[in-house]
């Protein structure tokens, strides 16, 4: 393979690498962020989801770096020694797998999110409907007042 092919195969190796090092960031504030969220804990919650986007805008960099240099390995693949190929289809899936965990976490934090959010919804609604009938005690048209419950509240 000539030396320029090989400077492409490596650059290929090398931005794969990265973008398995960024998914692993990803992953781990994806794990972070499903504790945060079952925890309740707003605050982190945002840190984690600012982090999160910081790594994902690098991420989309890293793609389209590789898909142009991949661009240019569909024009050599051909003359590639089959253990180059096999490395990097090995990097390749690496980088596949670790997508697909990031993807199944996901669907996870979206679900638990989900529950969470029903929760609260439900006490929400507890309380309006407390709040309603404390309304309906302290503010009837009887004209004794309320016998149930101090006015003072």
């Amino acid at each position: 393979m000539q030396k320029n092919h090989n400077i492409i195969v490596e650059a290929i190796i090398t931005k794969l690498k990265e973008q398995t090092i960024c998914y692993q960031h990803i992953y781990e504030l994806s794990r972070r962020q499903k504790e945060s969220i079952a925890s309740g804990a707003v605050d982190s919650l945002l840190k984690i989801l600012t982090d999160k986007q910081r790594e994902l805008d690098k991420s989309e960099c890293r793609q389209k770096e590789i898909l142009q240099l991949k661009q240019q390995w569909e024009k050599i693949k051909e003359f590639a020694a089959d253990e180059v190929k096999k490395q990097l289809r090995d990097e390749a899936e690496k980088v596949a797998a670790l997508l697909a965990k990031i993807v199944s976490l996901e669907k996870e934090n979206i679900a638990l999110a989900l529950e969470r959010k029903q929760a609260v919804g439900k006490k929400i609604q507890q309380c309006k409907t407390g709040k309603k009938a404390v309304g309906s005690y302290l503010f009837t048209s009887m004209p004794t007042g309320s016998k149930l419950m101090d006015k003072r509240l």
